[in-house]
């Protein structure tokens, strides 16, 4: 069943959980086995494929040094003195993993299973975290593997203090970015050492065997020029050009055996192509995202004219636990027809927990539960099997919208970007999907202003669209010759059905 649907599905809906403090809203001390399986009923009915737990690995225990460098981030959200002191709320970074077992936060291996399976009898499937770059500071494997890390020496540490650490004998490099200084509660992982690279390649393929797919943490920092570039001080030599990707390898591998498991990159830098190209199922868009906060609409439109096969392999999104909140960001009517821009374009479409409800709050991912929301003007309210409240109706009655809407058989069809003519024509997006004798038009006027979006349609021949869906009540057009003419008032979206009609 689970194989027959993800063959189905070639936009899969991905649904991103915090796993740690989402549990809670469950009971102060929740497991995976106490998720009830209405839950899962809930997000299928939703349309979602892929669930992501993230943040079910094993970390350090939250040390002194950790609370002391963390309580600014986690005052902001405890302000007043009716909450507990704030390092029973917080633990280690989800991304400082000790090793690769279940967090006693989160469940056992049997729950983990127990949780696959009830995903796999509703048509869904598991995605977990893999963070190939680093380890914890504290994780057991350095002791047992310390030639895998980058090592230091006295004058490594001397002159670069927070990117080394001494553990025991022995110092070791903080893993690290070629822009960023060092994560301080992480040790990096060599990737010029061959041995190293296969116990990494170890750790994936046993992954494997209990997930149906990873995300797959900053990827890109494992290209070898990547490497290279932020430890170029370290090594006295560049690396060999004979040296193979870790991901090619990695990946061809983990296909042979598994060849249904789906891994997905978080990439920046414009390298979503090249990691494709190593055989990553799905990379992310960050550029898409960036340019609508931006408003450089017609770099979203350029960005929309690489060919369908890179299209399709992008993870589309607006929210994640690395982004701030939709809302906050976009403001509400914004948010809106950014979502509409986002979500109904080719590709993964990746959800972000309490994006539906209107979280406003940005998480940081030490947090071990959620701090209170401020619920929005337009009211709050509970939905049958979601543990979470609604702090903005007007957001979640949006969402159920759209997600019914992408739930059609169009949006599984052909996609293409439709040329707007005339001027005064830079603030709209337009594009279509055909399937079967289905079409589905989508118009957006992402700007502040209101305007008048002029679409060429020569094959309709007057034939009046049926409207889907509209910001407004309204559901305003008129024909001008070949053109549909559709005003827009600001950030204003319209979604049509067209007929095929074949011109003779």
């Amino acid at each position: 069943m689970i194989k027959e649907l993800h063959s189905m599905l070639k936009n899969p809906l991905l649904y991103e959980i915090n796993t740690r403090p989402w549990l809670r809203l469950f009971g102060a001390k929740s497991t995976l086995s106490d998720v009830p399986g209405s839950y899962w009923d809930y997000l299928k009915d939703q349309g979602i494929g892929q669930v992501w737990l993230m943040g079910v690995w094993q970390t350090a225990v939250v040390d002194a040094r950790i609370r002391r460098e963390f309580p600014e981030r986690v005052l902001d959200y405890h302000p007043d003195e009716r909450y507990p002191p704030f390092e029973y709320h917080i633990g280690a970074s989800p991304y400082a993993i000790a090793r690769y077992q279940p967090n006693e936060n989160v469940g056992t291996w049997d729950d983990i299973a127990r949780i696959r399976e009830t995903l796999h009898t509703r048509g869904m499937q598991l995605i977990l975290d893999f963070v190939p770059n680093h380890f914890s500071v504290e994780s057991p494997w350095i002791d047992q593997f310390p030639e895998y890390f980058i090592q230091g020496d006295e004058a490594a540490i001397r002159q670069n203090p927070t990117e080394y650490f001494r553990h025991g004998n022995l110092i070791f490099a903080h893993g690290r970015d070629p822009y960023f200084p060092g994560w301080r509660d992480t040790v990096q992982v060599n990737y010029f050492n061959p041995d190293a690279r296969q116990w990494m390649e170890d750790q994936l393929s046993n992954l494997a065997e209990v997930c149906d797919g990873v995300r797959c943490d900053m990827a890109m920092l494992l290209v070898n020029r990547i490497f290279n570039k932020t430890w170029q001080h370290h090594f006295s030599t560049t690396h060999s050009p004979s040296i193979s990707e870790f991901w090619s390898t990695a990946i061809q591998v983990i296909k042979a055996r598994h060849p249904e498991f789906q891994l997905m990159a978080e990439v920046y830098w414009d390298m979503e192509w090249e990691l494709q190209q190593q055989g990553f199922d799905f990379t992310y868009d960050k550029r898409l995202l960036d340019r609508l906060v931006g408003n450089e609409r017609q770099g979203v439109r350029e960005h929309l004219l690489a060919d369908d096969d890179y299209q399709s392999k992008l993870v589309r999104f607006l929210e994640n636990h690395d982004e701030e909140r939709a809302l906050s960001h976009f403001g509400k009517e914004r948010s809106f027809a950014a979502a509409i821009a986002t979500y109904t374009l080719p590709g993964m479409r990746f959800f972000y927990d309490g994006q539906w409800e209107g979280s406003l709050r940005k998480v940081p991912v030490q947090m071990m539960e959620f701090p209170p929301e401020i619920p929005c003007s337009c009211g709050s309210l509970m939905v049958k099997d979601n543990p979470a409240s609604v702090y903005c109706s007007d957001t979640w009655f949006f969402y159920q919208k759209l997600l019914y809407l992408l739930r059609k058989d169009v949006f599984q069809g052909t996609w293409s970007q439709i040329n707007l003519q005339g001027n005064q024509q830079d603030q709209f997006f337009a594009w279509q999907w055909e399937h079967k004798s289905g079409r589905t038009l989508i118009v957006i006027n992402y700007d502040g202003s209101p305007g008048t979006a002029y679409i060429h349609l020569p094959d309709q021949k007057g034939n009046d669209p049926v409207g889907l869906w509209s910001a407004s009540e309204e559901l305003a057009f008129q024909w001008e010759g070949d053109y549909l003419l559709i005003p827009l008032r600001p950030y204003q979206y319209q979604v049509f059905n067209l007929s095929l009609v074949t011109v003779s």
